[in-house]
């Protein structure tokens, strides 16, 4: 087997500017970018659960709660909540199932020829 030396494999693997020494401009460039990327993601969570759990400073802001919206966030809270718990139950009995046919179909599958095995002996 040939070893391979540092300068082999740093040739066949992808090079990123931002992991590497320097590129400090880029490096805060991509940073604030993803910062202002999950932002945009957080921002209408925010948004909604603002005024749910704190009405009074809210109001200040011109934010209120509607009950369409403390519908929404149930309805989406026990969605999540079903999809989680069947998630978890799906892979749970595809892990068990997996372990069972690993256990008693591949480990006892034989990968040699007995006619062969015999004539040889």
């Amino acid at each position: 087997m040939k070893k391979l030396s540092r300068k082999d494999v740093a040739a066949t693997l992808i090079k990123d500017k931002f992991f590497s020494k320097g590129h400090i401009p880029l490096k805060i460039w991509q940073s604030l970018v993803a910062l202002f990327g999950w932002l945009i993601v957080l921002l209408p969570f925010i948004w909604v659960f603002f005024p749910l759990t704190r009405p009074e400073r809210a109001k200040a802001f011109d934010l209120y709660a509607f009950s369409l919206e403390k519908k929404l966030l149930f309805f989406l809270f026990l969605f999540f909540f079903v999809l989680y718990i069947s998630f978890l139950s799906i892979s749970f009995i595809l892990t068990r199932w997996n372990n069972r046919r690993f256990r008693k179909i591949i480990q006892r599958t034989k990968y040699y020829n007995e006619e062969q095995l015999e004539k040889r002996c």
